[in-house]
This record gives structure tokens, sequence and C-alpha cells, in this order.
């Protein structure tokens, strides 16, 4: 006698069904959304990041981190990274000094869009040259001072106001803390996230402390002056990650 499954047995075997299909639709979701991807991490406490705070969304601001060389005897300059300033789009175009909150209007009018700005610093790192289709400006890294000059300043100004040295390598200000840019295994990018900012005191060879795990293009970083908060910049916008 041929066996029939009974109606709780069809039922069971509908749910499943559906259980699975259901279950193959939001793998293709969030295997095609990395950013709800790795905010789930996020949230859920997987991956570090959840107390990081998103100062600024895409296109909104730019994040200008001032690399200070420091003469080593036998390896050449080593770098200790500050993020200084947050260069905000918008009309007029603002300055914020995150030494002390201040925010400057920066006399320069015709352009709100900080990605066309051309950043470059002075060669014994003293001030800033901020040139855009509206005009020029110098900013005292000292006094947060801004100068408008009709034309380009006389002297010699890089564009290495942001030098990276190596992914594990740069200092805070004042040599409290080692910053390191990880990947994943063969340096390939992390299932949630694509790199993962880590610190460990400066000088030591212990166990490194993850901050938070981002995603796009490797972040441009600096530490806050008092070296309680890490700052960290790329295509997607700036984020503040409180060093805990």
């Amino acid at each position: 006698m041929e066996y029939l499954p009974s109606r709780t047995e069809r039922r069971i075997k509908h749910a499943l069904i559906v259980l699975t299909v259901v279950a193959l639709i939001l793998l293709v979701f969030l295997y095609l959304r990395p950013d709800i991807r790795l905010s789930l991490g996020h949230r859920l406490g997987i991956v570090p990041g959840a107390v990081a705070e998103q100062i600024a969304g895409p296109d909104e601001a730019r994040l200008i981190v001032i690399s200070t060389p420091v003469p080593t005897e036998y390896t050449g300059d080593r770098y200790r990274y500050e993020a200084r300033y947050v260069l905000h789009s918008g009309s007029p175009l603002t300055l914020t000094d995150l030494r002390d909150g201040r925010t400057i209007p920066l006399p320069l009018q015709g352009t709100t869009d900080v990605a066309d700005m051309q950043v470059r610093i002075a060669e014994d790192r003293s001030r800033l040259l901020l040139q855009s289709d509206a005009g020029t400006a110098i900013v005292d890294l000292t006094s947060s001072e801004v100068t408008p000059v009709a034309e380009e300043p006389p002297g010699t100004w890089s564009d290495d106001v942001y030098i990276r040295d190596d992914r594990c390598s740069g200092a805070s200000p004042n040599d409290q803390w080692t910053l390191c840019l990880a990947f994943g295994r063969s340096n390939s990018r992390f299932v949630l996230g694509d790199w993962e900012l880590r610190i460990r005191p400066y000088g030591t060879g212990g166990d490194w402390t993850r901050l938070y795990r981002g995603r796009g293009l490797l972040p441009i970083v600096g530490f806050s002056s008092d070296e309680q908060n890490v700052y960290v910049y790329n295509e997607h916008g700036i984020w503040r990650v409180p060093v805990e």
C-alpha cells in the first residue's frame, strides 16, 4: 500500500520550502548590500565599530590629517598623524578646527565642492595652502588664522599633507598609540567590511585592539590632538571612533 503523507507532514514540508526560499533571498540581498551587511555586524557586536559616530556623509566634508615626520637613527622618518581639520562643503565653505571645535568661514567664494580644492603644506609644515577656482587662502597651523591671498605665495609647497608610510606604523601625536589598517587573510577583504582599524600602545609588540571595521577604499586616518579619538575618512564619509 502506497504511503500518503498526512496533512501535518505536508504543511511542515511546505513551511520548510518557504523558509528555504526566504533564507536564500535574504542571503542574496545581504551579498548585494555590503553596507547593510556591515551595519548588522556592528549592531550585533560581531565586528568593532558600534560606538563610532559618523560626523559627515559622502561628499559633505573632507578630513585633513597632518603627517608629522619624526627622524629616526636607522630607518629614516616615521610619522605621527593628527586629524586637524574638517573642510565642509557649502556656501560659504567652512573649516572646523578639531583641536578646539571652532568653525571658521573660508574667504573663498564661488565653489561649494571640497573635492575640487587642492590642499598643500609648507616645507616647514607650519601652514596649509587651500586652492580652488574661487581663490587661494593660507591657514596657519598654530593659530588656525585664515588669510586670503591673491596668488600662490612664494616658498615651497608640497602635496604631501598626509603621508601613508605603512599600514601598521603610524603613531598618535604624543606617541601614545600606534595604528594599523588590517585586511583579512592573505590581504583579502572581510566578509563584513573591507578593512579594520586597530591600535596598540606605541613601542610595544603586544596584541592589537580592534577599533573599527569599515568598507570602501583604504581610509585616511588620524588621531585627535588629545589621543582620545581616531578620525576615519574615505568616500563613504567621516567617522569619529573613541579610543576605548
